[in-house]
């Protein structure tokens, strides 16, 4: 809202000097996508009721349920007039409609409000530089963005007894395929096993008339059973909040795991990576980018990314620990993104690498002055400027 999106405006997420801020506020937004939870936003000092003070001079009742109706909506979220969509910190307009970003964005020069269509007073970039945009680039809605109230934001305050994650649910579900499929491969070689792959051969012999088959696949039965080897799964989050929440629903669903993740001490580390390794029970293995680098997991079958990772780097890094030179199995790699949220956005950002290095080429170009931190690769960019292709996520309640 800062200036209408112009990076030049020193409060904006998109400009360069803010960096540390953005990189903050993208991580309580993808740590939504995995956890319950809520980031806490309070109203900056009095700019809520100023803001009230500023809508009293311009003709509201301050004893009227509509004051009382905005004065909840900007303290505590609403429905936007507009799209009837919830949001926790509508845009309040100049002639007292409530919006949520996206309706608003829709003309900077009057209220999209149906039957409305009040002007807003619009501000020149030739008739005013001022100390917190020195360099203006576009008219902007001068009363409407002086209206709006600061919050304040906090940390992410996640609350593990809610979380009931699709993802999670996901991952329980396969665990539990590729545990059967373990176990059955376990007791291939018993007798009563034996006789029902035996059963299902001689049948097969039979409605083919080929006794030959028989003997032949009784002994690649024998031969693959008796070198078969479980399946492992990798999971990696970049998030100990996320993997927090992985390891207690496996725990509740029975199924046994190790985890290699900060802040967890080097030798427990290990002590976690042998019995991945050699404990034919023990068959996930949590794992987050400080222990990313340097193992050997070629007997890995199957990795999950629990969410979409910028840094191509550091992708390949985790899928490498399993496909490496040794590996006797194909590996299967999952990449589990949210529909309908950041994440979402994210793998459609980034599958446009062409557009996303051109604009990474026309970046290099520019003069960084003091502050502002240049762009190390194209992931880095792609983070640093996915805001300004954010928009007001909405889904589809019947889906």
């Amino acid at each position: 809202m800062a200036d209408w999106n112009d990076p030049s405006h020193v409060e904006s997420l998109l400009n360069p000097k803010q960096w540390k801020f953005r990189i903050s506020t993208i991580k309580n937004v993808r740590l939504s996508c995995c956890v319950a939870g809520h980031i806490k936003v309070t109203d900056a000092g009095e700019d809520i009721q100023e803001t009230m003070d500023i809508l009293v001079e311009n003709g509201l009742d301050p004893i009227s349920d509509e004051y009382a109706f905005i004065k909840y909506n900007l303290l505590y979220g609403g429905a936007c007039m507009r799209c009837k969509e919830w949001c926790r910190l509508p845009v309040i307009t100049p002639c007292r409609h409530l919006l949520c970003l996206d309706c608003v964005a829709l003309d900077s020069e009057k209220c999209t409000f149906p039957g409305c269509g009040n002007l807003y007073e619009m501000q020149s970039p030739e008739i005013l530089t001022r100390p917190e945009n020195p360099n203006p680039k576009w008219p902007v809605p001068k009363d409407l963005i002086e209206l709006q109230p600061s919050y304040k934001q906090d940390t992410w305050d996640p609350d593990w007894q809610s979380t009931s994650s699709s993802k999670v649910t996901y991952i329980v579900k396969r665990l539990k395929a590729l545990q059967e499929a373990n176990r059955k491969s376990g007791y291939a070689m018993d007798e009563d096993s034996d006789i029902k792959d035996i059963d299902e051969l001689v049948s097969l012999s039979e409605q083919n008339n080929c006794n030959a088959l028989l003997q032949q696949d009784y002994t690649r039965l024998n031969d693959e059973t008796s070198h078969i080897s479980p399946e492992k799964v990798l999971i990696f989050s970049q998030f100990l909040e996320h993997i927090h929440v992985i390891e207690q629903q496996l725990t509740v669903a029975g199924i046994k795991f190790s985890g290699m993740y900060s802040p967890m001490h080097s030798s427990n580390k290990m002590k976690s990576l042998s019995t991945f390794q050699h404990d034919a029970d023990c068959m996930a293995l949590l794992m987050d980018g400080s222990a990313a680098l340097g193992l050997d997991l070629s007997f890995v079958t199957h990795v999950f990314l629990m969410e979409p990772i910028w840094d191509r780097s550091m992708e390949e890094q985790v899928i490498s620990r399993a496909h490496r030179m040794g590996a006797t199995r194909p590996i299967r790699v999952e990449t589990l993104a949210m529909r309908g949220t950041i994440e979402e956005q994210m793998l459609e950002f980034l599958q446009d690498a062409d557009e996303c290095r051109r604009l990474l080429k026309e970046e290099f170009g520019k003069p960084y002055s003091e502050g502002v931190r240049a762009h190390r690769s194209l992931h880095d960019f792609a983070e640093s400027n996915y805001l300004a292709h954010l928009s007001f996520v909405r889904t589809n309640s019947k889906m």
